[in-house]
Parts: structure tokens; sequence; C-alpha cells
């Protein structure tokens, strides 16, 4: 068998020609694909952008050099499965350093709706209540803090044989023991309970 200086056979010589010709060939692939990937970008970004300047252009060639104004940008899908999404930018334009320049306006504007203020606890008036048997009492809950956004409750009773509660915190006696009504947030599951003693 043929053989080097260094003591490497012609086969593993050849073998080892054939395992950096196929890492070459794989990287090469990789690096073409990553390179068009790149390319790609820069002509979707050039194409946007273009359009966008070339509509600043045609408003300032007709005489505007001051005043509000919005840029839109175009993404178009380059397969053409998408449909193009618009996107329009506030800002103004100003006369800077003897050019016409759109300055983008980056302040967040309002949306218009009310933040969301999560409930943070529940109270209810009383934390005992005293009721003869088939008689009436109303508990009021206060659901924390007071501009909460959703201020909905829920009632229960731990035992119905002792005591039942209405939706609206009335509370009704049935028989002789003693049960908890509690109260529930829907918002956050914040609870507080009163303790009914039933004679």
């Amino acid at each position: 068998m043929l053989k080097c200086k260094k003591g490497f056979t012609l086969v593993e010589v050849l073998i080892s020609i054939v395992i950096l010709a196929i890492i070459s060939v794989a990287l090469l692939l990789l690096f073409n694909q990553s390179f068009e990937g790149i390319i790609n970008s820069g002509r979707k970004s050039k194409t946007i952008y273009e359009e966008g300047q070339k509509e600043i252009e045609r408003k300032i060639s007709k005489d505007v050099t001051s005043g509000t104004d919005s840029l839109k940008l175009i993404f178009k899908d380059a397969d053409g499965v998408d449909p193009d999404k618009e996107i329009a930018i506030k800002g103004e334009i100003i006369p800077e350093d003897n050019l016409i320049a759109f300055k983008p306006n980056c302040k967040k504007e309002p949306t218009g709706e009310p933040p969301i203020v999560r409930v943070t606890g529940v109270d209810l008036d009383f934390k005992s209540l005293n009721l003869v048997k088939e008689t009436t009492g109303n508990l009021t809950a206060t659901v924390l803090p007071e501009n909460a956004t959703n201020k909905e409750v829920t009632w229960t009773s731990s035992d119905i044989g002792k005591a039942t509660v209405s939706i609206g915190g009335v509370v009704t006696a049935l028989s002789k023991g003693k049960c908890k009504i509690t109260v529930t947030t829907v918002d956050a599951g914040k609870t507080a309970t009163c303790e009914v003693h039933v004679k």
C-alpha cells in the first residue's frame, strides 16, 4: 500500500480531502444564503423608504415649508401572499440648515382609552352578623381602590342549610347555627368574609 513520508496512506489523504471539500461546500452554501437574506432585506428597506422619501419630496415641491404631516411607509410582501401593510409616521416638515426636512414625532400618542385599574382588595361592612331564623340582613362590599375598573363581585355561603346570600349581598337566615358568607372580586379574586350566627 502506498504511504506518504509521514506515514499516512493515500486512501487516508484522499478521504481527508473529500471531507474538507464537503465542509467547504456546506459553508459556502450557508454563507451564500445568509448574504442573500441580508441583500434582500436591504432591498426591501430601500424600497420602503424610497416610497416615503418620494412622497415627502412631492409635498416639498409644492412649496410646503412647514407644518404637521405624516410619512407613509408601505411594507410589501415579497411573496405576494399577504396584503401590503401601511404605517403612517406623524411628524412635521421644517426648514433646517437651508434644507426642508421631515422630523418624526417620537412622542407617545394617547390612545383615548382610560388605563385599567386593577382591584387590590375588598371590605365588608360587617365582620359578623346575628340573625333570627327566617329573617334577612344586608351586607355591603367595598371594592378597593375606589377607581377600580372592574368592581364586580360574587357571593357564596359556606352552609346554604344555615343561610343563603343573594347576588346583591342579602343574607337569608334558614336554620339555627353559623356559617360564613364570602364575597370575591371578579378581578384579582380578592376576598372578605362575614360570620353569620342564626338564632
